[in-house]
């Protein structure tokens, strides 16, 4: 028996359209999702050998050599998850033309019973008698139904827009996985310090996807680093002013960002990280000026910079400035690690018979710099989805009416909250009674 490409491709569609594999497909994804959550991500290969050596209790499980095998270091960036991803718009791509819209097309169209005992498959079934049916159409219409009447039988719906939530439920999940794979395949982290006055370009890439393009024609500079303090001394927030200039120097931009406050130009988007003390400057009487190198350390838990100086003549003999923050407030240790005296930048100071002032503190600024494409389309599919399970509420209820001799037959149903459409189909009932 010759099979065909087109019998193929149906029984592809069929396999797809199965709602248990959609099913089984989103629950395997969230599981590989809370996986990549629990293991650290992009981390160097020494970190996992050394967090998920064999001689770790978590290594009976998954070890290291398993998760770099399998990519799980990098997760959401492998090829067989952003399969999995496909395979799982596809089925619901498969579903939404084989089940939704069917199930909406035949919502919208007029189911008319003409017989009494039709009725009796409904979930609610009243008559009554000597009753006119340009009434129960006026009662119908004034409780919001559309109204459909042929002769002595008619029929009524509201609430369609109920059944189209499913069909937006599964566009909006589509958008969300098609944002975050073009963001893993064309996204990019840059990570740059920047010293203060210095510029920058895009060169420090952290990750990046495999179609990712990094522009290579922009060009940055920190004019100005500066950190704001609260009343006790601490950190309130850190600041960065950056420009951003063209290949041909022209000025394109300009921000000031900080914490939880990004720059935003085109497709870049740059956050204020960190900050760090590199070095200070000094300047002597004879209006020379030396630049010094700042070393890190901390001392209970808190953070300092250091920067030794030596005598000039004596080699041995040399004295210590520390760094809190850029208060502007230096803390001058003699060769013993004394405190010797507190000073202010600009401040005159003499140590070993040399006078001099420290003119500035030098820092650098953290950068992060990302891009990722993909970021409105998923914004647009969480939209989506929230408005579409607001509207996944509404019931979608129906109402018919047939007459025979001098009685009328009610029959009506609905897809959900059954009790208050049920309160409901009584109230028109009794409606069309009274009038």
């Amino acid at each position: 028996m010759k099979i065909t490409s087109n019998s193929l491709q149906w029984s592809l569609f069929k396999i797809l359209s199965n709602l248990s594999l959609s099913i089984f497909l989103l629950l395997f994804i969230a599981f590989i999702s809370t996986l990549g959550t629990i293991i650290e991500q992009d981390k160097p290969l020494q970190f996992y050998q050394q967090n998920y050596s064999e001689a770790s209790s978590i290594s009976k499980i998954l070890s290291w050599k398993t998760i770099v095998f399998l990519g799980i270091d990098h997760l959401y960036s492998t090829w067989w998850f952003i399969l999995l991803l496909i395979i799982f718009s596809m089925s619901l791509i498969s579903c939404t033309i084989s089940r939704q819209i069917p199930i909406l097309r035949l919502a919208r169209k007029w189911q008319f019973f003409t017989k009494p005992n039709q009725l009796s498959y409904l979930n609610l079934k009243l008559y009554a008698k000597n009753q006119k049916m340009n009434k129960i159409n006026n009662i119908l219409l004034f409780q919001k139904y559309y109204v459909f009447q042929r002769q002595n039988h008619g029929y009524a719906y509201k609430g369609l827009i109920g059944r189209v939530a499913p069909i937006t439920v599964h566009i909006s999940i589509i958008l969300i996985l098609i944002g975050a794979i073009i963001g893993k395949t064309e996204g990019f982290v840059v990570q740059e310090f920047v010293p203060q006055g210095e510029t920058f370009h895009l060169q420090n890439i952290i990750k990046s996807g495999q179609f990712s393009y990094i522009p290579q024609d922009i060009i940055g500079k920190v004019e100005k680093f500066y950190i704001t303090y609260n009343k006790d001394d601490s950190i309130s927030n850190f600041f960065s002013d950056i420009y951003l200039f063209n290949s041909n120097n022209k000025q394109i931009s300009h921000k000031v960002i900080f914490v939880n406050q990004p720059f935003r130009f085109n497709s870049l988007v740059i956050y204020q990280t960190d900050w760090d003390i590199i070095g200070i400057r000094i300047k002597f009487l004879n209006e020379k000026i030396l630049q010094l190198s700042a070393n890190s350390i901390f001392i209970d838990n808190n953070h300092f910079w250091i920067t030794k100086i030596s005598n000039p003549i004596n080699i041995n003999q040399n004295f210590s400035l520390l760094i809190s923050d850029l208060s502007g407030q230096i803390y001058v240790f003699d060769s013993q690690g004394k405190l010797d005296q507190i000073v202010q930048i600009q401040d005159n100071l003499s140590m070993y018979s040399r006078s001099f002032s420290i003119t500035d503190v030098i820092c650098r600024t953290g950068l992060q710099i990302k891009s990722d494409p993909g970021i409105p389309i998923v914004y647009l599919g969480f939209a989506m989805l929230i408005v579409s399970t607001l509207l996944s509420y509404v019931s979608y209820s129906q109402f018919w009416f047939v007459q025979l001799n001098n009685q009328v037959y009610f029959g009506g149903n609905t897809n959900r909250a059954l009790l208050n459409f049920e309160k409901d189909f009584i109230k028109i009932v009794k409606l069309i009674i009274k009038v």
